[in-house]
């Protein structure tokens, strides 16, 4: 979820978001406080929620911790960005990847990798009131073969083996 200005490089981010890794996201823009049912049904239907804003003391956050149940404020989490600079698409693509713990689908491509993908656990679509996930993608080494995606059971589904370019 984001508001103002944040809009043009959250969409601009989702966007690389797919491209470089291959995952869906949703985006919520909030215009208005007091906040309407929709964002309480957005932030019901998603697993994760990432805020996005241009200051330092999370003020959109804070406002949407006081508004939403507490089973939901769980799912909330903080893209903060406060250099001074105008918030850009990588800035906020950097985040979303390192609080997921995604690694680039480029990044992945050596001479032979295997991928699997692990199945999403609940129809509902990871939170974002910025983002939404559904599912998560990353690299690991094992027994020799790169697996890019991984379940957090181990067990590995449609498998493939693929050349790099």
């Amino acid at each position: 979820m984001a508001y103002g200005s944040s809009d043009y490089a959250i969409r601009e981010g989702m966007d690389l978001i797919q491209k470089e890794y291959g995952q869906e996201v949703d985006y919520m823009r909030i215009r208005a406080y007091p906040f309407a049912q929709e964002i309480h049904d957005y932030v019901a239907s998603h697993e994760r929620v990432y805020v996005v804003e241009q200051d330092r003391d999370a003020q959109l956050a804070s406002l949407l911790k006081l508004d939403l149940p507490a089973s939901q404020v769980v799912k909330l989490r903080n893209i903060l960005h406060y250099n001074g600079l105008p918030l850009d698409a990588q800035t906020v693509v950097e985040e979303f990847a390192a609080q997921e713990g995604l690694t680039s689908v480029a990044a992945c491509r050596l001479k032979t990798w295997k991928c699997t993908r692990a199945p999403s656990p609940h129809k509902a679509r990871s939170g974002l009131v910025f983002l939404g996930m559904t599912r998560v993608q990353t690299c690991s080494k094992a027994e020799g073969n790169w697996f890019h995606g991984h379940s957090s059971t181990g067990t590995k589904t449609e498998s493939h083996r693929t050349s790099g370019p």
